[in-house]
């Protein structure tokens, strides 16, 4: 390992995480392993959260060299637009912030391609005002209680969501006690702080070296992850080889 490599923890706001991906100088790249969470992983991130929960550290890359990746993961659904300078990468945390930026950002107005049928399915979140709780519609319509999580990351956009679906149609008795859950939700959205370690100026092998030995007493990491990370090219993909060999298999 090289003696310049520098690692740096830090406490950062999720905000400002959702921030950097939006602009695109937080990738993911092309290595990492596909999005794999069920609905039910989500509402349990949903709700270590609103409960001020630790929901484990994030961990970034920025490489001293260009990398000459061709295409990127998309987060959370979304295409995150392609910057030409340097970019840090995403190397742990990527099914925690996926999710996270899926659900947190409205693609009404964040003007990014997006796949609408993954969206629908995994990130269109909502926050139950009634039962405090966290759902998927089973209906295209949702109830009075019923709020999307991405309204609830700025106080503006809720608060003309609820002029427009709450209050004309909500029994008065219950809109004090629904609004108060709103805005406690929101603040612990907005107020909430993950643990990001960064590594800079350090080669691929190097970065996931440092991600190995941190996971070490965590979180596996798994063998095929470092393999595919150490050989990825534009021409050649481990992972997609393993399953495509694997689908061959099959037959025997």
């Amino acid at each position: 390992m090289h003696s310049n490599i520098n690692i740096e923890t830090q406490i950062r706001s999720l905000t400002k995480l959702l921030d950097d991906l939006r602009q695109g100088i937080i990738q993911v790249p092309p290595f990492q392993r596909n999005f794999v969470w069920e609905r039910d992983d989500i509402k349990d991130l949903f709700d270590s959260i609103r409960n001020n929960y630790p929901i484990g550290s994030i961990l970034l890359w920025k490489p001293k060299t260009k990398q000459p990746w061709d295409t990127l993961k998309k987060v959370g659904s979304f295409e995150l637009p392609i910057e030409n300078e340097q970019k840090i990468y995403l190397l742990d945390g990527y099914q925690r912030m996926s999710s996270l930026f899926g659900c947190l950002t409205n693609p009404q107005k964040i003007g990014l391609v997006y796949d609408e049928n993954e969206y629908s399915v995994f990130y269109n979140l909502y926050f139950d005002l009634e039962d405090e709780v966290f759902i998927y519609l089973r209906h295209s319509n949702p109830l009075t209680h019923q709020v999307p999580v991405h309204i609830l990351m700025s106080t503006s956009d809720f608060r003309q969501y609820s002029r427009k679906y709450i209050e004309p149609y909500c029994d008065t008795n219950k809109l004090d006690t629904y609004l108060d859950r709103a805005d406690a939700f929101s603040r612990s959205l907005i107020d909430y702080k993950l643990a990001v370690i960064e590594i800079s100026d350090a080669d691929l092998s190097d970065a996931v070296n440092i991600f190995s030995r941190i996971n070490s007493k965590g979180t596996d990491i798994s063998f095929d992850w470092m393999v595919n990370a150490l050989s990825y090219s534009n021409d050649f993909n481990f992972a997609y080889e393993i399953d495509s060999l694997k689908e061959d298999l099959t037959l025997y």
